[in-house]
């Protein structure tokens, strides 16, 4: 349905059937774009209204059913008139000529002149353009109208873009509908309109009224040919419309007030002084003198380019005839060497020959040494079955039953048996020297545990915590050299223990990680995971996991890669290297990387393997971890390293390390987003939704987390009514988390050692979160929340000003106690505006796919590794 410019001027019609019909169902004030609906909102519920134009009374009939109005109505059509009235929603129907209303049949003007000011509102919905004298038609049914009583008017835009740029090609072509419908006789812009309505007001003045004007809205229309031009010439297209919004209006709707002639118009005089369209031309004109300007600017860049191209030709003609000349002296050169090489390929096959005559030699001494091998064999053969038939091997097998029976093989006796019989191989004089070096340098403690574990064969180091040993105290009065002192105090930098195998067809990428058990997988032993299965598929490359402090629980490695939809092409490989033990070694290839997970991980990988071959997973400030002093020393050290690759968790994070003065993280590192995989963290239903529910995220004995700054903000947000205990409940979510008794007693719940997927389903029943982190990384807590469909509260630090670009659920604050309260209780409101707190949720900008996260460090990875 075109509503402009028709293909071709239908100024008439053939015949006078109805071109369009709808009925009142098919009106709906929620529809956009619509000129019925901003004229129903407009009318108030039990008003009197009178429909201008009425048709067939479908707006009436909406009118009375759905806001209980009265409705008379006004039609030029006698058959609309009739139906209407059959109908019965309407108290009265006039049957009028607006352009000549005294003309028509006396009952139906007397009927309509003997109405007293009873209307609360008259429609004129696309008439007046078909007036041949609006003005006094205008005057006329408003002479029935109430002081302050309103007009409710849409008219057809005769600016319409389609329109002017139609015009411009010779056409102006009515239609059987639209803006040049053929029976429209007056056409208006927004601005003529209203200017109409002021000078009508100069003859309204006289009849002791006049109205004041209120805009409603518009409804917009872009015709096939209007869409063309848009595609084709957008940039000018937007150019133009920029400075001029009315050109896409396909009507106006205006609300026209009736008031006595000594009331002031504000309404009408603003609408005016409103509108003010630029001058377009001048706006063209100063575009395509800059595009001049820009055409000049590239014609001397070219020219300089130009120059620049005729001396780099030149310049090459002269590096191609350099090497010409080359080439002459490289052949001949060839040549000779040529020469030598068949001469040297000469002595090599004469070398050769009278080594394969020598091979020949010792294959014959080798078929004599085998024959007189079997000959042996056979010999023991029958010394064999000789002992077999003897007394004495049966009497040994008699033995061996009886053992068995008196000590069964799993039996603690027969364990205890084993270990009396190690016990003079254990205690020669060569093992107590070592052992007393190793009380002295270690203690006693520590060498009964290294007694018990080679009289048990286990070489498996449980629950090893990764601390450096700020205890040890290994001289007490004993003379100990440095690199003892130095090796006690740094365990955990312990250089892994190696040895270099040939390189095979598939390579190998290895992750060197303290441990991937349960209470090991959160955030950052997770991620290492994923980035390393990712490289090493991408790699063809075999996947393996080095942990320090205890052996690796194979199914965390599965149960982490199966939620995020990563597949394996090749079997994984698991070494355990603990930090505090010798006995072990773990093979390498030359070409292998290494992805480690801590300062002192990569410490130990760096002491073992090429630098090169490194690559750091860097997922945190570790120098905050400690004071000022050797621990931060050694960090820093390690941070500083030249020759490895940083991978870096956020941006932010990486921008503080670039802040800090790492060039060479800048040089030699990636950064990445991470990652919430939508099967895992996402909004969960509870038991009770009536009760909201707050989580703080609680590590005492991680002193980045502020667990004690975090429990003295909730207290005191209880004491200022911030958090209504009868509306929220308050979690404790962490580690090592002591009891808490907040104002009034209030006793929170406390999840401890929460494995990854109760985790994830706790947090996707909250409404809010509280995680605090003093360093500039994130942290993942705040990202699982919001991804989980609440809003968190988290603290300022450095360069981690705003995380609003994560999600609009994220608020945070400066790290005092008055910014944190603030901070605090606008999480709280957010958190109970379930609209806007579920707008932000779908809108949020967290990544959800693992393999999109790392895509550019893969890549990189990819270019520039082994």
């Amino acid at each position: 349905m075109n509503l402009g410019n028709a293909e071709e001027n239908r100024l008439f019609t053939i015949n006078n059937e109805k071109r369009y019909f709808i009925t009142a169902d098919d009106i709906n004030p929620k529809v956009e774009n619509n000129s019925l609906s901003y004229i129903i909102k407009a009318i108030t519920d039990n008003s009197t209204v009178l429909d201008v134009g009425c048709s067939y009374g479908y707006l009436g009939e909406w009118l009375v059913k759905n806001k209980n109005c009265q409705v008379w109505g006004i039609d030029i059509d006698k058959e609309a008139v009739e139906y209407v009235k059959e109908r019965g929603y309407y108290k009265d129907v006039f049957n009028l000529d607006l352009d000549y209303p005294e003309k028509t049949k006396d009952d139906e003007f007397d009927r309509f002149a003997d109405l007293e000011d009873i209307f609360d509102f008259v429609i004129c919905a696309d008439v007046l353009e078909h007036l041949k004298q609006p003005t006094e038609a205008l005057e006329f049914i408003v002479s029935k109208l109430k002081l302050g009583g309103q007009v409710l008017i849409s008219i057809p835009n005769i600016a319409h873009m389609d329109i002017i740029l139609n015009l411009l090609e010779g056409k102006f072509n009515y239609s059987e509908l639209g803006i040049l419908d053929n029976t429209h006789l007056r056409f208006f812009t927004k601005k003529s309109f209203i200017e109409w309505i002021r000078s009508a007001n100069e003859l309204y003045k006289i009849k002791g009224f006049k109205f004041d004007v209120r805009y409603l809205g518009s409804t917009k229309y872009i015709s096939e040919f209007l869409d063309n031009i848009k595609n084709e010439y957008s940039e000018l297209y937007k150019m133009i419309l920029n400075n001029n919004q009315d050109l896409e209006i396909l009507q106006n709707i205006f609300a026209l007030t009736k008031v006595n002639n000594f009331a002031n118009t504000y309404g009408l005089e603003d609408l005016i002084t409103s509108i003010n369209y630029p001058d377009i031309f001048q706006i063209i004109s100063g575009e395509i003198d800059s595009k001049k300007k820009e055409i000049e600017d590239l014609n001397l860049e070219m020219v300089t380019l130009k120059e620049k191209y005729d001396k780099e030709i030149k310049s090459r003609e002269q590096a191609i005839e350099n090497l010409n000349l080359e080439m002459v002296t490289f052949k001949e050169n060839y040549d000779k060497e040529i020469k030598n090489r068949e001469q040297v390929i000469e002595n090599l096959t004469k070398e050769k020959d009278a080594e394969i005559e020598n091979l020949q030699l010792a294959l014959n001494n080798k078929e004599s040494y085998i024959k007189d091998i079997e000959s042996r064999y056979n010999e023991i053969n029958n010394q064999l079955a000789h002992i077999y038939n003897s007394h004495g091997w049966k009497m040994l097998l008699r033995y061996y039953k009886i053992r068995d029976a008196i000590l069964p093989g799993n039996s603690r006796r027969r364990r205890l048996f084993k270990v009396v019989l190690k016990l003079p191989r254990l205690f020669n004089k060569s093992n107590i020297r070592k052992g007393i070096s190793y009380i002295r340098m270690y203690g006693l403690k520590a060498f009964l545990r290294k007694i018990k574990s080679k009289l048990s064969g286990n070489t498996n180091i449980q629950n090893s915590k990764v601390q450096l040993n700020e205890s040890a105290n290994i001289n007490e009065g004993l003379e100990v050299n440095v690199r003892a002192i130095i090796s006690s105090r740094f365990g955990v930098c312990t250089p892994l223990r190696i040895y270099s195998i040939p390189n095979e067809k598939l390579p190998r990428v290895s992750i060197i990680t303290d441990s991937i058990n349960s209470g090991s997988l959160y955030g950052g032993v997770g991620t290492a995971i994923i980035m390393g299965a990712l490289l090493a598929e991408a790699k063809k490359a075999r996947l393996r996991v080095v942990t320090r402090t205890e052996r690796a629980y194979t199914r965390n490695l599965d149960h982490i890669l199966s939620i995020h939809g990563i597949h394996l092409s090749n079997d994984v490989e698991f070494a355990f290297a603990p930090f505090n033990d010798s006995s072990y070694e773990i093979d390498v290839f030359s070409n292998e990387l290494f992805i480690t997970t801590s300062w002192w991980t990569t410490a130990a990988t760096m002491a073992s393997v090429k630098h090169e071959s490194i690559i750091y997973l860097l997922q945190e400030d570790e120098r905050m971890f400690y004071p000022y002093g050797d621990d931060h020393l050694r960090c820093t050290e390690v941070l500083s390293s030249e020759n490895i690759h940083f991978v870096v968790n956020t941006r932010l994070l990486f921008d503080h390390f670039l802040i800090a003065g790492f060039d060479n993280i800048a040089r030699r590192g990636i950064w990445f987003e991470p990652a919430f995989s939508k099967d895992v963290f996402y909004p969960r239903a509870r038991k009770n939704p009536n009760k909201r529910i707050l989580v703080f995220y609680a590590r005492p004995n991680n002193l980045r987390n502020l667990f004690y700054f975090g429990i003295r903000l909730i207290d005191e947000a209880i004491i200022r009514g911030i958090i209504d205990l009868t509306q929220w409940d308050i979690l404790l979510i962490g580690k090592d988390i002591p009891q808490v008794a907040f104002f009034n007693g209030y006793t929170p719940k406390k999840y401890e050692n929460l494995s990854w997927m109760e985790y994830a389903e706790l947090i996707g029943k909250v409404d809010l979160g509280l995680c605090l982190m003093y360093t500039p990384h994130p942290s993942y807590p705040p990202f699982d929340i919001v991804a989980s469909g609440a809003v968190v509260v988290t603290n300022r630090f450095g360069n981690k000003r705003d995380l609003s670009n994560y999600s609009k659920n994220i608020v945070c604050g400066n790290l005092d106690l008055e910014s944190m309260i603030k901070a605090l209780s606008e999480g709280v409101r957010l958190a109970m505006n379930t609209a806007e707190r579920s707008e932000n949720y779908h809108s949020n900008m967290l990544g959800s796919d693992w393999k999109l996260a790392f895509s550019d460090v893969i890549e990189h990875f990819m270019e520039v590794c082994l």
